[in-house]
């Protein structure tokens, strides 16, 4: 292979070979090409055209004066051979300027060197200028205007005329043809220089102006192609994020802009949102979700609430230019609104870094791509949303059948753990998922257990009991849980909450939904892939669905275990309660707790009573029983009396709650291990508290032959015979100071009744004694008494005859609570217990300006009752008129009112307040109990009044206002109940 040296030596040879000299020497005699200015390329063309020809023409010229003279003899012969050779050296060193792209000077040299060649013939050989020179003259000029400008035309056309006007100096001397020659020379020339001044103006001007339209033109055809390759690749996109990502950048290449970008209008956001820019600025802006609101002034609202581009080659002079920090350079802007019929669906918008960028036709061009790219993508949009919502519909159907699938396999399950083994199984495979796993939460620790999960994987974090706390801040599964809320990432290597699993190095994207049972979470369902963006918003709803169901499932799985404890609870206490009821002494219900502690004959039972004698946490072994296989008790159980000393567990247990002990303390030192003697030794025990409340009343203590023996039946067996014993023992000491108590108050109704006799004899006996000694005395059978004796007897008769019918009142009360007062039924007429009340309380009004008034209705119907117990209700109603009526009236009333016969008894005494009213018809209650109330009694009346009444089949009440008076109301049925009077003796009329 050739060294680096050796090529180079043989690019150098190789420029020296025939063939690339002459095509080196063709390529200076061919005229530059400038791509950036036309005008230099023009000048270029017609200066290489002019310098070949002048070099022939010098070439010929010197060839013919060779040939035609020879050799020159003379200085005016040798001047053509001489300067041929410089001018064509000169010729050469022009055409290279030329190459060099130095075309303004190159013109300007050999002008210059024409005019002094010119100029130099004419006054080197003394002649005056003949009409060929002024020719010559001529041709510099338009020379000069067609390489240079107007003003070197200007300044050729004075230097030639002056050269000429010179060779015919001196003036003075002229005449005739030589005055003609020189007026006409100059005069040529002078015209002839502004009129091509003129000239080359107009065509410069012409010039620009067909290389303006012809820029304009390919400018024009450019931007017609670019605007042609952009709708045409736009034409052969159906996504519409990649339609618009390639429209934007293709305008962006194809017109040579400095930004481009699409806002496409969101409704629900009430802004123009941007769906695809150009560059690292667009990236960035895509990136931050930029939008501008649509109440916002800026080009783009412009545009869309005008319908109408929006055209701003200086954005500087814009009020309502919205800058853009990523985009510094923008100078001018042209917003078009993208439209489909009538309806604007967004803007394009593009951008330039110079001022007057875009002009009428550009906006005219790229109106109608706008249209053509709104329609594509309107198109596309619909494609896509057809395309999507079919293969939505297409997935949701089969998730829809899956989940069916999934949910009807569930409902038969009632076993959690299998429940739970089997969702992760079918929804790894019917999803085709990387890993699904379930969580618990278990409300203890406030920890996320796994409890199944997919695969080995899910089998070795279900072996090692895989948690994960509630409160971990770094965890999808834990922020569903606490939030209760579905978490979906579709990169997990984006998501700084992401707690990634050494075992799952794969995952790329989750889904978290919780599993809520009323407003409780239970557990999170946890889906796992390998893919980012995997799981869609349909996705996540069927997961959503799965995980209601799943809650349901897992809620009817534990309602249907929590059944089943509660019927094995219940059968437990039905069993106790069974066995409990009717014992209603303690040697009863310990028997019966013995009985049904043998249901588990391998166990042993103690049970031991509080002692209250001997303090707190001490008791008295009450029953005992060895089980089948007459298990061991330890030495300390075998005691009497059991105290902390010998248990010191007794002081660590809690009434409410039973305590389980793996292994029995040994019978030495507290708490050491169990010294098992045999086979047949308790290996651990249970201890249950029976109390009710804090109340200690014993405590029942199981014995286990082996260890594990108590399981949860057992627990709830004996926690319910502890519970129920309890009640049980109490009701029995209960039933026993209620067998206590009913016999002492038999004990006491006895001395009652004797009391009552003995009360009857010694007291009424002497009264009545006294009573009739005063009438004796009264009447005056003995002797004449004087007035204040005989006002003294009264008051003893009076205050006799008022002890006696207090004493009265009292039998009577105690026979009508013991039910052994009985009625003398007759039939009674109302008008004489009325005559008979009026004349008991007129001898009671005596001296008393109180009016008696009786209003008693014709043709009452007559009443069965007892005669004599319906005058005491009147009297005792009239008297406490009487008793509490100092002025005014009592009225006595006896109407009839439809099944009844009514009696009513209406003073203007004191009243009665509403508070007392409930309380007068009370045993030993008045309506006023102060010690200041005027009137005296034993608040037995109303009471027996009340109880006589009912026993007639009647009805009491009263209304009364304080200080105005009361009403009391008596109601007697006309025909009573057949069976109201069933066990009282009749009167015969």
């Amino acid at each position: 292979m050739a060294t680096d040296e050796e090529k180079k030596r043989g690019s150098q040879e190789s420029k020296y070979t025939v063939p690339a000299l002459i095509k080196r020497i063709v390529g200076w005699l061919t005229p530059p090409t400038f791509d950036e200015d036309p005008e230099k390329t023009r000048v270029a063309q017609v200066l290489n055209t002019f310098l070949l020809a002048f070099s022939c023409v010098i070439i010929i010229t010197a060839g013919a004066s060779f040939a035609i003279q020879g050799l020159p003899e003379t200085m005016q012969e040798a001047y053509i051979p001489l300067a041929s050779p410089i001018l064509l050296l000169v010729i050469g060193i022009l055409l290279v300027m030329e190459h060099k792209g130095f075309v303004a000077t190159a013109s300007f040299i050999i002008l210059s060197l024409l005019w002094s060649v010119m100029t130099f013939w004419i006054y080197g050989f003394g002649s005056e200028a003949s009409e060929t020179d002024s020719m010559v003259y001529i041709l510099i000029i338009v020379l000069s205007g067609l390489l240079m400008s107007g003003r070197a035309v200007l300044g050729f056309t004075i230097a030639s005329a002056l050269a000429v006007a010179g060779s015919f100096y001196p003036w003075s001397t002229m005449v005739g043809d030589d005055m003609f020659n020189l007026v006409l020379s100059v005069g040529v020339i002078a015209l002839v220089g502004p009129l091509l001044n003129y000239a080359v103006s107009k065509m410069h001007q012409a010039l620009d102006l067909a290389r303006r339209n012809e820029s304009a033109l390919a400018e024009r055809t450019r931007e017609l192609e670019a605007s042609q390759r952009v709708t045409f690749a736009a034409s052969e996109h159906t996504d519409p994020d990649s339609l618009l990502r390639m429209v934007v950048n293709l305008i962006r290449d194809q017109f040579d802009l400095y930004h481009a970008q699409v806002y496409i209008i969101d409704p629900e956001r009430d802004a123009a949102v941007l769906r695809e820019s150009t560059g690292y600025a667009g990236r960035q802006l895509l990136r931050q979700n930029h939008e501008i609101p649509l109440d916002h002034p800026a080009l783009v609202t412009r545009a869309i609430y005008n319908l109408e581009p929006v055209l701003v080659n200086n954005v500087e002079k814009a009020p309502d230019f919205l800058p853009n920090p990523l985009l510094p350079e923008t100078k001018s802007e042209l917003v078009v609104p993208l439209k489909v019929g009538d309806e604007i669906i967004g803007v394009l918008d593009v951008q330039d870094r110079v001022v007057d960028r875009f002009n009428q036709q550009t906006v005219a061009l790229f109106q109608t791509m706008a249209e053509q790219i709104a329609f594509l993508f309107e198109n596309s949009e619909l494609l896509q949303r057809v395309s999507e919502q079919t293969k939505a519909l297409t997935a949701f159907t089969n998730q829809l059948r899956t989940a069916a699938d999934i949910a009807r396999q569930l409902g038969s399950m009632l076993d959690p753990e299998l429940l739970l083994n089997r969702v992760v199984e079918l929804l790894q495979s019917r999803f085709g998922l990387y890993h699904v796993h379930v969580y618990l939460l278990e409300e203890k620790d406030d920890d996320l257990v796994v409890k199944a999960g997919s695969g080995e994987v899910g089998r070795i974090l279900e072996s090692r009991g895989h948690t994960i706390p509630l409160e971990a801040e770094k965890s999808l599964v834990a922020r569903s849980a606490r939030e209760q809320q579905t978490v979906l990432v579709n990169d997990t290597s984006l998501e700084s909450d992401f707690l990634p699993n050494p075992l799952l190095p794969e995952t790329r994207s989750e889904v978290s939904v919780p599993f809520i049972v009323g407003e409780k979470t239970v557990g999170v369902l946890d889906v796992q892939d390998t893919r980012p963006n995997r799981f869609s918003d349909t996705d996540v709803d069927t997961f959503n669905t799965l995980a209601g169901q799943i809650s349901i499932a897992l809620q009817n799985a534990g309602l249907f275990e929590q059944v089943e404890q509660n019927l094995r609870q219940t059968r437990a206490r039905y069993r106790v309660s069974q066995a409990l009821a009717g014992r209603q002494t303690e040697p009863d219900v310990l028997d019966a707790m013995i009985d049904v502690a043998r249901s588990y004959p391998q166990a042993g039972i103690a049970i031991f009573l509080h002692d209250e004698e001997q303090g707190d946490h001490v008791f008295t072994q009450a029953h005992a029983s060895h089980g089948e296989h007459s298990i061991l008790f330890p030495r300390w159980l075998q005691q009497k009396r059991l105290s902390p000393k010998q248990l010191p567990l007794i002081d660590a247990i809690d009434p409410d709650t039973p305590l389980a002990l793996a292994r029995l303390p040994s019978d030495g030192a507290e708490g050491g291990p169990i010294q098992v003697e045999d086979e047949l030794s308790a290996a651990n025990m249970a201890l249950f508290p029976i109390a009710t409340g804090q109340e200690w009343l014993g405590l029942l203590i199981a014995l286990a032959p082996r260890d594990g023996y108590f399981d949860q039946e057992k627990i709830v067996l004996y926690q319910s015979l502890a519970d129920q014993s309890a009640t049980a023992l109490r009701m029995a000491h209960l039933y026993e100071q209620v067998q206590r108590t009913a016999e002492r108050l038999r004990e006491v109704d006895q001395l009652k009744s004797e009391f009552l006799a003995n009360m009857s004899h010694e007291l009424r006996t002497p009264l009545n004694s006294i009573i009739g000694y005063t009438e004796i005395m009264l009447m005056g059978l003995d002797a004449d008494l004087d007035p204040e004796t005989l006002e003294d007897v009264q008051a003893i008769y009076d205050n006799g005859k008022h002890l006696l019918r207090i004493i009265n009142d009292v039998l009577d009360l105690a026979k009508i609570e013991a039910g052994r007062l009985s009625l003398n039924v007759e039939n009674v007429e109302p008008q004489s217990l009325i005559e008979e009340a009026k004349s008991s309380a007129t001898g009671l009004l005596h001296n008393k300006p109180v009016e008696l008034v009786v209003d008693v209705e014709e043709n009452l119907p007559r009443l069965r009752g007892d005669r004599g117990r319906l005058n005491q209700v009147l009297n005792n109603l009239v008297s406490n008129a009487v008793k509490f009526t100092d002025e005014g009236s009592i009225t006595m009333r006896s109407f009839r009112q439809d099944g009844w016969v009514c009696f009513e008894v209406e003073d203007t005494g004191i009243g009665i307040s509403d508070a007392d009213l409930e309380k007068i018809f009370e045993r030993f209650s008045q309506g006023d109990s102060s010690s200041a109330r005027r009137a005296q009694g034993t608040g037995l009346g109303l009471a027996l009044t009340r109880h006589l009444i009912q026993m007639h089949g009647g009805t009491i009440n009263v209304k009364s206002q304080l200080g105005e008076g009361s009403t009391f109301a008596v109601r007697l049925p006309v025909d009573p109940p057949a069976d109201l009077f069933k066990d009282a003796p009749s009167v015969s009329d």
